[in-house]
């Protein structure tokens, strides 16, 4: 599988899946795509990356992704539901108004399930996983929305709410994090090495390793993600968006751009234009 194959992602409206995992290690590649998405974690451990971030996940927590968020899943031996929708889906059955409050329990990374909280999230889950398996849509949304609520609700509970802390690696975290903050004047990976005081190889293959993905292939999905999002919610220019982004010239934004989503920035637009996302 090429680096850069489905690293960013154009869904459904909306979608629900789940997957039981008892025994293969099945990470994911590290990706984004244009959609909010909630992890349920019904049992098992996994390591979960959001941007520059690490968490452990244990059973009873979910995790919550906005649009163009990179991240990645590493574990074994886990049970999960997916939810994935975009902010259209939900401005079918509310206002926009409503959507956007609905939304605001995304301001929570990891949220672990309290016992109080627990059975009445987890039928929700299983509401919503029916409802798609059913093409219930209008349910789908309104059991979506009361889903979102609950987690809200449960993030400003402060007796009934954890968020899951963050862990650091000590090797990548900070890495990470360096890229994230200069991605728009980062020039080339030696500058990376130097900075950390490890040689470009050593950096380059461990990297690699650690994440399934090269570095510069990490950088690049930086400024990609960061395009997507100022393609969808401005009127820049290409040139404009190209320079904001951190490339060089829009010739090279508009290659790079293509190569890891297979439309050219033009293009990207005037799909999310015509599907009025």
């Amino acid at each position: 599988m090429s680096d850069t194959e489905n690293l960013f992602r154009i869904e459904k409206p909306c979608l629900a899946e789940k997957i039981c995992d008892k025994d293969v290690d099945a990470p994911c590649i590290l990706h984004c795509h244009d959609s909010y998405e909630l992890y349920f974690l019904i049992s098992g451990e996994r390591t979960y990356i959001i941007g520059d971030r690490f968490y452990n996940l244990t059973e009873h927590c979910v995790a919550l992704i906005r649009p163009g968020e990179m991240h990645q899943t590493k574990g074994s031996r886990y049970e999960r539901i997916l939810v994935q929708f975009r902010e259209s889906f939900l401005k079918e059955c509310f206002t926009d108004t409503a959507a956007e409050k609905l939304l605001q329990c995304f301001s929570a990374r990891c949220i672990y399930l309290s016992p109080a909280r627990r059975a009445e999230a987890e039928r929700l889950f299983f509401r919503i996983l029916d409802d798609y398996r059913s093409d219930a849509q209008t349910f789908l949304c309104l059991h979506l929305a009361e889903l979102l609520t609950l987690l809200k609700l449960i993030a400003s509970e402060s007796e009934n709410f954890t968020e899951i802390q963050r862990i650091r690696d000590e090797k990548f975290s900070p890495i990470l994090e360096y890229i994230n903050k200069n991605y728009k004047t980062i020039e080339s990976i030696s500058e990376i090495a130097e900075k950390f005081f490890i040689s470009k190889y050593y950096l380059c293959h461990s990297f690699k390793e650690r994440l399934g993905i090269s570095l510069i292939t990490y950088l690049n999905n930086i400024k990609i993600s960061k395009a997507l999002e100022m393609l969808k919610n401005t009127n820049l220019s290409v040139t404009d968006v190209a320079l904001d982004c951190g490339f060089n010239s829009a010739v090279h934004f508009c290659n790079t751009f293509k190569k890891y989503i297979s439309l050219s920035p033009k293009e990207y637009r005037a799909t999310l234009r015509q599907a009025n996302i």
